[in-house]
């Protein structure tokens, strides 16, 4: 498992870019909202969040 992985190398946390949709499916995970983000690429703007997850 990713945790495990992070463990053996003496990470302190794991964080990661999420998509207002897969927010929830990170948050199920023991993840919390750092900080929300709008990105443009291109044209577009696209909303996401900077989530982290601290690991013991």
């Amino acid at each position: 498992m990713i945790e495990e992985k992070a463990r053996s190398q003496d990470e302190p946390r794991l964080w990661t870019h999420a998509s207002l949709m897969a927010q929830p499916a990170f948050a199920a995970l023991g993840f919390t909202v750092i900080e929300h983000q709008v990105v443009q690429i291109g044209d577009q703007h696209l909303d996401r969040a900077i989530m982290e997850k601290v690991i013991s």
